[in-house]
C-alpha cells in the first residue's frame, strides 16, 4: 500500500464550488486574457507607427526637389 498524503483536507463546505464563484472566476479570465490582449495590440500598435515614420521619413528623403 503506498503513502497516503498527508495533508489535511478542508472540508467540504470551506470548499465553495457554486454558479456565482464560477461566474466570478471566468469574468476574472476574461478580464485577464483582455489585459493580454490590449497589451499585445499596443505593442503591435506601436511598432507600426515607428514603422510607417521610418517610411515616410524614407519617402521625404527621396522625394526630388520641384
Amino acid at each position: 500500500m503506498g503513502l497516503r498524503n498527508t495533508v489535511i483536507r478542508r472540508p467540504r463546505r470551506f470548499n465553495k464550488h457554486n454558479a456565482t464563484v464560477a461566474r466570478r472566476r471566468k469574468k476574472v479570465r476574461w478580464l485577464l486574457a483582455q489585459r493580454a490582449r490590449v497589451r499585445n495590440y499596443r505593442r503591435f500598435f506601436q511598432a507600426q507607427c515607428e514603422l510607417t515614420a521610418k517610411a515616410e521619413a524614407r519617402r521625404k528623403d527621396n522625394q526630388p526637389v520641384r
